[in-house]
């Protein structure tokens, strides 16, 4: 959950972090790496952890899209069954009505 934002912040830092190995690159380099434009940082720190966050956020929108797409199955399942709970009801009042030899109103409009 917080692999995404960690990685954006680090990215955000890198020009920091260029400017930092820069200035101190003599205690753990025996070249400077740490160029003006920054390009080693981003090559070798800020590509990387941005592709990390680009798949990260690629998942997440297929995990909900995933979820929506369930949803909305259990949606339209219930839906259909209240539907054919109702006309299950209405074909028993009908065949009922009939049974006592009362007419429905679809009979009624056909007699006239």
């Amino acid at each position: 959950m917080l692999c995404w934002p960690a990685a954006v912040c680090l990215v955000y830092s890198a020009e920091w972090l260029n400017r930092l190995g820069s200035t101190h690159w003599r205690s753990f380099a025996t070249q400077n790496y740490f160029d003006e434009r920054g390009v080693f940082i981003s090559v070798l720190f800020s590509a990387p952890l941005l592709v990390i966050a680009f798949g990260l956020l690629i998942n997440a929108l297929r995990t909900t899209a995933r979820l929506l797409i369930d949803v909305k199955k259990l949606q339209f399942q219930k839906e259909k069954k209240a539907r054919d709970r109702r006309d299950k009801a209405l074909a028993e009042a009908t065949a009922a009505a009939a049974a006592k030899g009362e007419s429905t109103a679809a009979e009624r409009k056909k007699e006239r």
